[in-house]
């Protein structure tokens, strides 16, 4: 992957540590009701008896990951990537040099834990071959321990000429995944009715159909779409997602109670599908296009 490389970390480096793990864990305070463990962890001390890496794009340090001897397997303490940087594909790259200090180390086992809040990290390990072993209170925190067998087959040679295409195609991959996986969160607090939590997932400066409303216009415009229909249910008949951009088919079986897009009630239920395309920036929708089928909805709403 062009301009971004993997190496040992130095005290230099610390003060850029520090920055990345407080900018990427701080998002988990209000969840969690404190400060996540990686944010109050002694990095200085973990130079001296841990293995400490970082991972650089093009001059900026961009990930950070930490792992330790536990004498029969490997710890991986931290793993933390830039805000602006997530859903690249370089998560993937710092577990991948995890596994491989672990085969260094003469290690077949790669133990980490996350926190419970931490939610999208408990689908995240899965994904790349992490089983969940138990769930405990541990100096405060609810975790949730994974672990991984690894082997020589299973990480990569670091000299291997093609490793950056490998990574190039892997790193697509991986945030086509990402992205897609966002947009199933977002379906679903949109059908949980959490407008609370829709800034997790929409732009402040959000457009629609190329009209700038905001978080706050956005919020409306759903809230009010679901007054006037409560049984509303946003279900994704088809999507798909690459690079920044998602395209939809969302298909509604649905009683409006109110008038919706000019059109009155008629207390019975109806269907018609939305395509819908968005924008991503830094994992959030920025724009969106939409197009209702507004002939489904007249052939069923009018004489």
């Amino acid at each position: 992957m062009s301009g971004t490389s993997i190496r040992r970390a130095t005290t230099a480096d610390l003060t850029e540590i520090r920055q990345l793990i407080a900018d990427a864990y701080t998002k988990y305070i209000e969840r969690i009701g404190r400060p996540p463990a990686p944010m109050t962890a002694d990095y200085a001390a973990a130079l001296g008896h841990s293995r400490v890496w970082v991972l650089e794009r093009g001059e900026a340090i961009a990930g950070a990951l930490v792992t330790e001897d536990r004498g029969d397997h490997l710890l991986l303490e931290t793993v933390a990537v830039a805000p602006d940087c997530q859903g690249m594909g370089y998560g993937m790259m710092l577990l991948d040099r995890a596994e491989r200090d672990a085969v260094e180390l003469g290690f077949s086992e790669v133990r980490l834990y996350t926190n419970e809040a931490m939610t999208e990290n408990l689908s995240f390990y899965p994904r790349h071959g992490y089983r969940e072993t138990g769930r405990a209170a541990q100096d405060g925190f609810r975790r949730v321990y994974f672990s991984k067998t690894v082997g020589n087959d299973d990480v990569g040679d670091p000299t291997d000429a093609n490793r950056g295409d490998h990574f190039e195609a892997e790193r697509r991959a991986m945030n086509t995944e990402a992205l897609a996986d966002v947009y199933r969160r977002y379906l679903r607090c949109l059908n949980n009715r959490q407008w609370d939590e829709l800034g997790q997932f929409v732009c402040e400066d959000v457009t629609h159909n190329q009209k700038p409303i905001g978080l706050t216009g956005y919020r409306a415009m759903l809230e009010g779409d679901t007054a006037a229909i409560p049984d509303l249910h946003f279900l994704a008949e088809l999507f798909v997602a690459d690079a920044d951009l998602v395209a939809c088919r969302l298909a509604f079986q649905c009683t409006p109670q109110q008038p919706f897009l000019g059109f009155e009630p008629t207390g019975t239920q109806i269907s018609f599908a939305e395509h819908v395309f968005y924008r991503f920036r830094e994992g959030k929708i920025a724009e969106v296009w939409s197009l209702v089928d507004a002939q489904a909805i007249a052939a069923q709403t009018t004489g």
